[in-house]
């Protein structure tokens, strides 16, 4: 077990996004060493690196939100973002994989 106190690993895990926490656990039951399918094994791997791939996505537009908006107001089915909320819209952006260096 680790010696971080779990309060310290909850309150960590209070500011990681879903993306982060779901690599984080991958990498943990990868690091096990316990033995699954290899079918198993090569999914986990498989999402693992496709959550990973987003996070450098996701952290730049939660630093700049106003970002978020601006790129998903260019598209007809997210152009109406009155409703939405930047976290919604962050989410967009990375779901989609819409980021404004694509773009240019």
């Amino acid at each position: 077990m680790s010696s971080i106190p779990t309060e310290d690993i909850a309150l960590a895990a209070d500011n990681l996004s879903d993306d982060e926490i779901i690599v984080s656990l991958l990498k943990t039951v990868s690091g096990l060493g316990i033995e699954l399918e290899p079918n198993i094994t090569n999914r986990m791997k498989e999402i693992g690196e496709k959550y990973e791939a987003r996070i450098p996505l996701r952290r730049k537009l939660e630093k700049n939100p106003e970002l978020a908006r601006e790129l998903i107001a260019d598209y007809p089915i997210y152009a109406s973002t009155s409703g939405l909320t930047y976290g919604e819209m962050v989410d967009i952006c990375v779901a989609i994989n819409l980021d404004e260096a694509e773009e240019e």
